[in-house]
């Protein structure tokens, strides 16, 4: 697992959206998105609720 990816991720459970997180670790929303999509692919399974808003963490993204 990339540290980064994790900190995206913890990023977007603090701050409740993908873009506001991706301005605080320093990317574009599809940056953030696709450090998302990696960590949930090495998972294998979702780990935020994007059905929500604001996002949020599945109980395996709280794991994560």
């Amino acid at each position: 697992m990339n540290p980064k990816h994790l900190e995206t991720l913890v990023s977007v459970a603090d701050r409740g959206s993908i873009a506001a997180a991706a301005q605080v670790v320093g990317l574009s929303h599809s940056a953030a998105s696709l450090h998302i999509k990696a960590l949930e692919e090495a998972c294998g399974a979702p780990l935020l609720d994007r059905r929500r808003k604001p996002p949020t963490l599945t109980a395996r993204g709280k794991l994560a």
